[in-house]
């Protein structure tokens, strides 16, 4: 049952991941009903410290709940969440017109921003971005060999001597298909 509540009841009701939380706030509650009826045997201290503490652990989960749905709230101009998480849009440094932005996250994953200013709206942020290929052989005894792809915004990075002596310019693959993070197409990328 809760298996189907959270795949297929909790993406229909929620914008963001509540149902933990709502889970936990109602075991709290229930677990405070059961103090509050506790046999007339158990002393009345101790259910006044069951009842106490029961009730203390209650408000913490459901005042973390609320504090975390209010910070992941803030500045949320849309959410959407369907069976493989929240894709959610904010709204960044609006006070400031020069670095104003929004930014689209899947969770927790970044996948861009974008600047409001005009002049530097069709600037590349996260995607699109110049790419050199780095090899490093190793040293046989603790690091293995392994290929490093760095990305960064300005050409002129990639000129540093540093730099340009170890990298390679990465190749354009055109027959190789881009991958989306929806998986839909993994096995056509991976033929």
């Amino acid at each position: 049952m809760g298996g189907l509540a959270v795949n297929l009841l909790a993406p229909v009701l929620f914008r963001q991941y509540w149902e933990f939380y709502l889970g936990l706030g109602v075991m709290w509650f229930l677990l405070l009903a059961l103090a509050l009826r506790l046999p007339e045997r158990v002393s009345p201290l101790r259910r006044r410290v069951a009842v106490v503490a029961v009730a203390a652990m209650t408000l913490l989960v459901w005042g973390s709940f609320y504090i975390q749905s209010n910070a992941n709230s803030r500045d949320t101009l849309a959410a959407y969440r369907n069976f493989s998480g929240v894709i959610t849009v904010k709204e960044k440094f609006a006070d400031r017109p020069a670095d104003h932005f929004y930014v689209l996250t899947h969770g927790i994953t970044t996948h861009g921003y974008q600047f409001r200013d005009p002049a530097r709206r069709a600037l590349p942020t996260a995607y699109y971005w110049e790419a050199r290929l780095f090899h490093d052989s190793g040293d046989d005894l603790r690091a293995k060999p392994s290929l490093w792809v760095l990305l960064g915004r300005a050409p002129r990075f990639f000129d540093r001597p540093e730099i340009h002596a170890r990298a390679q310019t990465c190749a354009d693959l055109p027959a190789v298909r881009l991958w989306t993070d929806d998986y839909s197409n993994l096995f056509q990328v991976l033929k």
